[in-house]
Order: structure tokens, then sequence, then C-alpha cells
């Protein structure tokens, strides 16, 4: 959760509704699909790129 705050979420209650409804909707199509990072990195692509703060999104981060 910390990380997903750090990377995308910055405590803004609305982009944290618009990945919950992207993963919901990932999870709900594929049910062969787990939650991971690399799915959680794949919804961060989803956002609306003027919602989401500079910075790399990897591993480390």
């Amino acid at each position: 959760m910390l990380w997903i705050d750090d990377c995308a979420g910055h405590g803004c209650f609305r982009t944290w509704a618009n990945l919950t409804v992207i993963l919901q909707d990932a999870l709900d199509d594929d049910p062969n699909l787990t939650f991971s990072k690399d799915l959680v990195r794949w919804a961060f692509s989803q956002l609306d790129p003027t919602t989401r703060f500079p910075g790399q999104v990897g591993p480390d981060g």
C-alpha cells in the first residue's frame, strides 16, 4: 500500500479511487490475473498522466 501511494496515490483519494476501479475491472475481466506489482504497474499506466507526479515506477520505487 505504501509503495502504491509513493508511486501514484500520493494520498489523493481520487487517484486511489481510479486505481481501485482499474484494478477491479482488470481482475473481473481476467480471472487468471492475480494482484501483483506487475498488475499495479500496468494500472499506473492506465491513469491519466496529468494526475501523476514525476518519478520512476520501478522495483526500487
